[in-house]
């Protein structure tokens, strides 16, 4: 059931790097999945995500922000999902220290979250966000509640 996993380069890369902290893992993975609908939660991408995530935070809380880069990089909705985000409007000179991606030449759109207590800043350049041509790039930053959108 695992091989699932690995038909999706994002995930691949979050199960090899959890395979490589604990061995054992690989074998409370398939445990899990087993335990929580075997076969059928694992039949689309959205699906595997929330599994992985819900296993992660049981098991290996310290990988939550690698499946937060992957879920991001997959093209998944910002604002709708593992990991909700917010419109933001990014406050001129605002403190970004620069975590993944690739930084678009234009912004097309940006969102603020939450995780592991510390708050990052996501832009789009143009394009569709699931596209993989469409730059996506994570930012550390301070919050600046004011600069919230409704």
């Amino acid at each position: 059931m695992i091989d699932r996993f690995y038909n999706y380069p994002v995930l691949k890369s979050i199960i090899i790097d959890l395979v490589n902290y604990d061995f054992s893992s690989f074998n409370k993975l398939h445990d899990f999945i087993d335990t929580h609908g075997g076969f059928d939660a694992i039949l689309n991408t959205q699906n595997r995500f929330h599994l992985l995530h819900n296993f992660i935070k049981l098991y290996y809380p310290q990988f939550i922000f690698e499946l937060f880069k992957g879920w991001i990089f997959g093209g998944f909705s910002p604002e709708n999902g593992l990991f909700p985000a917010q419109p933001y409007r990014l406050p001129e000179n605002a403190p970004l220290t620069f975590v993944a991606g690739v930084i678009p030449e234009f912004v097309q759109r940006t969102y603020l979250l939450q995780v592991d207590s510390k708050h990052f800043v996501i832009q789009y350049g143009k394009g569709h966000i699931s596209s993989e041509s469409t730059p996506k790039v994570i930012w550390e930053t301070v919050l600046v509640p004011s600069a919230l959108h409704a």
